[in-house]
């Protein structure tokens, strides 16, 4: 059972506090008795007994700090005890029917506008087509990970662990710490969803585990903010994982395999597909393009961009014969992103002569336009004369058969119908 609400949340940023930084950027604290660890730098509050204090209260309420107890070792579920104002929007979860319908009837009651569904999946697709807060969905995903209401590989194939990673690039603070909260809380998910399944599904969750790990083990500081860049490829990476079928399948599990910690400064796979040799070359080029636009954000971004001398081999590569239109128009996209940002203008004009690549740019397609036009005022002459001299001749060709077969056709008599008998002229 979820309820939520789009740009209020589950919970709010009080209901905990940050722990002090571990001696090691992986260290991991477990949560007494509950045995789950917390990696995320999130400590919840829980109600405390003072040295040589009893305790002496009744079984019911025993029951009730218990209860309590534990919800505050879930910060999203505590609103749930709050009243929010008359119409809110709010999402109910829950795979009972008559559960949620109770839910429903209670909700109305209170003049809250209700979606009400029965799965996660169609409770996901109601928060993309409403564009609701990603804090909110961020809130949604630790909760349904936390009460186990969702797999953890249903989760990725969802997009939510795409804007997990996502989140984790984002330069607010507050969006930064649900997002590795709720990893987190997925990586202990994928730990409990191990030794439980099906083969096929071990195979996705072992790749999952390794992507988790793969960005965890880069992570220096507490809540540290991740290049975009990097960010959009763990994203798109962890939905490759899930479809084998994937031309990129292959290239990102052998890259995970073989690298233990994301590198900060560097674009994971760029040389290995921008440059790849592969039969699917022009897919792979295209897809590490898409990434290079949708990674550039901000000006920590473009310092990475200039670093890997990003826009010198795009530039190369532009006027190669193996470059598409797709690529093209890819690499203008780019450029025009890029100048927007201070530092990677300067450095185009600087560093990489960009007036000078624009200009014969400009030129090339000035002589290519002006060759079209040319071949197009020659061509419909031509072709013009060519199907005149075609419709001509079919006519002349059927007037000379008919007149042939005019003179060779036998003359009736009238009389007895046989044919008459003429001399040649030689005889005559």
């Amino acid at each position: 059972m979820h309820l939520g609400s789009p740009g209020r949340g589950l919970g709010t940023s009080s209901d905990v506090i940050p722990r002090e930084k571990p001696e090691h950027p992986h260290h991991e604290e477990e949560l007494g008795d509950r045995g789950s660890s917390v990696s995320s730098g999130y400590l919840p509050r829980t109600p405390t007994r003072r040295a040589g204090e009893s305790s002496m209260e009744s079984p019911e309420i025993t029951e009730e700090i218990s209860l309590t107890r534990d919800l505050r070792a879930y910060p999203t579920v505590l609103p749930l005890y709050k009243y929010p104002p008359v119409g809110l929007r709010v999402l109910a979860v829950d795979d009972d029917p008559t559960c949620l319908k109770l839910l429903d009837t209670l909700l109305r009651k209170r003049q809250y506008h209700v979606t009400a569904t029965s799965q996660a999946r169609t409770a996901v697709q109601q928060l993309g087509d409403r564009i609701y807060d990603p804090i909110f969905i961020l809130r949604f995903s630790i909760h349904c990970l936390s009460m186990g209401y969702i797999e953890p590989t249903e989760f990725a194939s969802l997009g939510l662990l795409a804007i997990t990673f996502v989140s984790m690039s984002s330069p607010d603070g507050n969006m930064r710490k649900l997002g590795y909260e709720a990893l987190a809380k997925f990586k202990d998910a994928l730990q409990r969803f191990r030794n439980n399944n099906m083969n096929c599904k071990k195979q996705h969750v072992a790749q999952l585990r390794l992507l988790v790990l793969y960005v965890q083990n880069g992570i220096e500081e507490q809540w540290q903010r991740i290049p975009s860049i990097i960010s959009v490829f763990v994203a798109e990476a962890s939905l490759v994982l899930l479809d084998p079928s994937h031309d990129n399948y292959s290239t990102i599990s052998k890259f995970l395999i073989n690298s233990p910690c994301v590198n900060m400064r560097a674009i994971p796979l760029f040389e290995n597909l921008f440059w790849s040799s592969s039969v699917s070359f022009r897919n792979d080029r295209l897809w590490i393009l898409r990434l290079l636009y949708v990674g550039l954000n901000v000006e920590d971004d473009a310092q990475m961009y200039i670093r890997n001398s990003i826009f010198e081999k795009i530039f190369g590569s532009y006027s190669s014969p193996l470059s598409d239109n797709d690529s093209q128009e890819l690499i203008v996209q780019i450029i025009k992103k890029a100048v927007k940002l201070h530092k990677l203008a300067w450095n185009l004009v600087e560093q990489c002569g960009i007036i000078l690549w624009l200009s014969s740019i400009v030129s090339s397609h000035c002589w290519n336009e002006s060759e079209d036009r040319k071949n197009l005022y020659r061509n419909p002459s031509k072709d013009g004369k060519d199907a005149a001299t075609q419709t001509a001749s079919p006519a002349a060709g059927d007037k000379s058969d008919s007149d042939t077969k005019s003179n060779t056709a036998p003359k009736d008599n009238d009389a007895g119908g046989s044919p008459v008998k003429t001399e040649s002229p030689a005889k005559a």
